[in-house]
């Protein structure tokens, strides 16, 4: 709910799987 948060490419990663977390 932090305007930080939602800021932060975290939100669109956990929406997104990772490029790297594909490979892994």
């Amino acid at each position: 709910m932090d305007p930080l948060r939602g800021r932060k490419p975290i939100t669109a990663a956990r929406s997104r799987p990772h490029p790297h977390r594909m490979p892994l």
